[in-house]
């Protein structure tokens, strides 16, 4: 790892120990942490939250469908599942709550900058990170799922 990339990893340590306190989840890579918070455009030295969101977004869409499935549920009711837990305005609006304005890189201070599809895009990241930087264990990325309070808790009525 280069020098810089260390500095860089030091100064914004917080914000990957604040994202593991909330997907109760400690990241092996914390480089990953942070590429999933770095908004495109902003630091360069990392890669930005895109391909991670578009992980986060496959891989949550997997681990729904997989266990609908598993639960013999009905096609109609695992979309309307994957409708329910992955819809943008649902995941902007639980980053919003778990305060990740405050870690997302390249956001200023106030949260009026703060784009609900950045928010959503984070959440995605996210659970694009837990994923690889678990080696692909969906148990891990249900864990996160859970912790960041995506999925209802076990025995709550789905809209299905």
């Amino acid at each position: 790892m280069d020098e810089g990339l260390k500095k860089l990893l030091a100064s914004h340590m917080w914000r990957t120990k604040a994202m593991e306190d909330l997907l109760e989840y400690r990241f092996k890579d914390k480089t990953i942490a942070l590429s999933a918070l770095n908004l495109p455009g902003r630091l360069t030295s990392i890669k930005d939250n895109t391909g991670l969101a578009q992980v986060g977004k496959a891989v949550m869409e997997l681990f729904l469908i997989t266990d609908g499935y598993d639960k013999d549920m009905d096609p109609e009711n695992i979309d309307t599942l994957l409708t329910f837990v992955l819809d943008n305005s649902k995941l902007a609006d639980i980053g919003t709550k778990k305060g990740l304005g405050r870690c997302m890189m390249g956001m200023r201070s106030s949260t009026a900058n703060l784009t609900p599809l950045y928010t959503a895009r984070t959440v995605q990241a996210l659970m694009g990170a837990v994923y690889l930087d678990s080696d692909g264990d969906l148990e891990k990325l249900y864990e996160a799922m859970m912790a960041i309070g995506l999925l209802p808790k076990p025995g709550a009525q789905l809209p299905v």
